[in-house]
């Protein structure tokens, strides 16, 4: 009984956290400024350090690998399941309508192991988080809050 009470309050305060942020879509002019490129659907593209740049501009950050995993398992995805994530429509719709599009590449703000020139990032369609190089053009949606 305590053990479930914990898990309870653990999930509840983890909820609570990412409830609590705002994702923050970049406007043209401060996508532009600041190194990146307008892409379809009005989506900021740009290098890690240029979507950095472009979220602490818009008032906010990069999310963590972490935040990102949080949108696929909250959708009811399971990450690195891209067979599943792709087949369920429910998980395709649930992330879409948080504005992140399919078969995209997102940046986190989180390194890989620490090395200067890869990043992790996050493709929503297949729930896959993966790291790559740094100077690569992905999009960037920041984040506002816990």
């Amino acid at each position: 009984m305590k053990k479930l009470i914990l898990v309870s309050i653990a999930s509840l305060l983890l909820s609570s956290t990412y409830a609590n942020a705002e994702w923050v879509k970049p406007t043209r002019s401060v996508c532009t400024s600041n190194g990146g490129k307008l892409a379809k659907g009005g989506i900021c593209e740009a290098n890690w350090q240029n979507a950095k740049n472009i979220c602490q501009a818009s008032g906010a950050r990069l999310p963590t690998i972490d935040e990102l995993r949080k949108v696929i398992t909250s959708c009811g995805g399971v990450v690195n399941e891209s067979s599943n994530n792709i087949n369920d429509p429910d998980y395709q719709s649930c992330y879409q309508r948080r504005g992140f599009r399919d078969k995209d590449w997102y940046w986190s703000s989180t390194e890989y192991n620490n090395n200067s020139s890869s990043a992790w990032g996050v493709n929503f369609n297949g729930g896959k988080g993966t790291w790559g190089s740094k100077s690569d053009q992905n999009y960037a949606l920041c984040v506002r809050g816990q």
